[in-house]
């Protein structure tokens, strides 16, 4: 062996028979196939007097482990690194056997994702509970219960109110473990509100008016059948009402395209105060309006709420330095379930009857 080695090994030696005491060593030997490493354990021999005159060795070759452990501890810091510089937070969230809830382990990304630090969740997890929006709590607690109790993953998404960032959307996925009467979550957690605000944008455009902000005729119909629905099974009825403005056109004649949206716009922004909010108003097209009452009890009833519509729309509309006026709104009526089942039927019949109190003198 080396001399350097050589010499430090008599050493040790020597120190084990002068202090009359066993040793444990953790010894490395350069080799010509490379550095080997070995767990020495050293320890006097006596002779018949009580007096160490010798030292024996044992010595394991724990070359394999030593490598293992380096490998592992490289593994261990390369996916530290790979966690704690990820754009999301990945966590590590437990809760525990005395049923209180925390977080072992959370990377850095948590400072963005939930603006708290990972020190403040070793103990309690009530930080990340408090920036839940109040109105997400409640489901967001059962989800953590369901996944807990089926041992399945969980997969949740929810809003949350940040000191700095405001109202955030999160999106978390995680995957539970049973351990030591505890049950622990691996996961990941991620900002996704721009996705959710873009998701929204699509959902609004695809099923409301751009001008009036009021449902477009998709979404009107939709809710026309979920109405019929829910009335058929409770045995109930509901009517439509189809509206088309009088003397509009001479607006956008007079005053030009511009001036009637903005009329347009004003009409949509009226016509949901003269219905309950169980109610739909829609734009369906033009100068065309389509309001849905569920559970219409009476045609009384109906009336009030058409004389209101009425009144609000013959109300002057001061815009851009114009007083305009909107003549009235004719309006025809269809019942369900005494004038048809489907939507398309009662959409049909009201469009028919409203042509009729229009033109009264058009002989259809």
């Amino acid at each position: 062996m080396p001399a350097e080695s050589a010499d430090r090994f008599h050493l040790d030696d020597l120190a084990v028979i002068d202090g009359n005491r066993g040793v444990q060593f953790d010894d490395e030997l350069p080799t010509p196939e490379g550095m080997r490493y070995f767990k020495t354990a050293k320890f006097p021999v006596y002779d018949e007097n009580g007096i160490a005159w010798a030292m024996c060795a044992i010595a394991t070759d724990v070359t394999a482990e030593h490598r293992l452990q380096i490998a592992l501890r490289g593994s261990r810091d390369q996916l530290r690194n790979l966690a704690e510089w990820s754009p999301g937070m990945v966590y590590q969230f437990r809760h525990r056997a005395d049923g209180g809830y925390d977080l072992p382990y959370s990377s850095r990304g948590i400072r963005d994702v939930f603006e708290v630090d990972p020190a403040a969740v070793l103990d309690s997890a009530e930080p990340i509970f408090d920036r839940v929006h109040p109105e997400d709590l409640d489901a967001f607690s059962r989800s953590i219960e369901e996944s807990e109790r089926a041992c399945t993953p969980w997969q949740h998404e929810f809003r949350v109110i940040l000191p700095l960032a405001g109202v955030r959307w999160v999106r978390a996925s995680s995957m539970p473990e049973r351990a030591d009467g505890a049950t622990v979550w691996h996961g990941y957690a991620e900002d996704v509100t721009n996705r959710k605000v873009s998701e929204q944008d699509v959902w609004l455009r695809a099923n409301y008016d751009s001008l009036t902000g009021l449902p477009n005729r998709d979404l009107a119909f939709d809710r026309l059948e979920q109405s019929i629905r829910i009335c058929r099974r409770n045995r109930t009825g509901l009517a439509v009402l189809f509206g088309d403005l009088d003397g509009f056109k001479d607006i956008n004649d007079t005053y030009g395209h511009a001036m009637g949206d903005k009329v347009l716009a004003e009409v949509g922004a009226r016509l949901p105060a003269c219905v309950r909010e169980s109610d739909t108003v829609a734009r369906i097209g033009g100068d065309e309006f389509l309001v849905v009452l569920p559970a219409a009890k009476n045609p009384e009833g109906v009336a009030r709420v058409i004389d209101a519509l009425t009144a609000t729309v013959q109300e002057p509309f001061a815009i851009d330095g114009h007083t305009l006026h909107v003549r009235s709104i004719s309006i025809g009526v269809s019942f369900f379930p005494e004038d048809g089942d489907d939507a398309a039927t009662l959409v049909a019949i009201a469009d028919t009857r409203m042509y009729l109190a229009k033109h009264p003198d058009s002989g259809a």
